[in-house]
């Protein structure tokens, strides 16, 4: 009887660290999700709106962050929309 008692014990220790690993393995490979996304933009300013919106789309909990060179006036008047519709993007300014 403490055989028996034993082995089931042993088998739900076992099911119990499965389980464990496998929801910490699904957090880590959590399908691409990110929780930040810096987008750097050198000279397209057109398509950001584009892929913007596809990433909210994927990662709506994600903050985004559209980066560029110059501070182009094209690039900061799409920003600020999509600034206005999601309250996680932001513009920022490399230098």
């Amino acid at each position: 009887m403490y055989a028996i008692a034993i082995a089931v014990m042993s088998v739900f220790a076992v099911w119990g660290v499965m389980c464990i690993l496998r929801d910490v393995c699904e957090r880590l490979l959590s399908g691409g999700k990110c929780d930040r996304v810096i987008i750097y933009v050198k000279s397209d300013a057109e398509r950001v709106e584009g892929v913007v919106r596809s990433l909210m789309l994927k990662n709506p909990t994600a903050e985004i962050v559209v980066a560029d060179e110059g501070c182009a006036d094209e690039l900061r008047s799409i920003v600020d929309k999509l600034c206005r519709d999601y309250a996680c993007v932001h513009i920022g300014k490399l230098d």
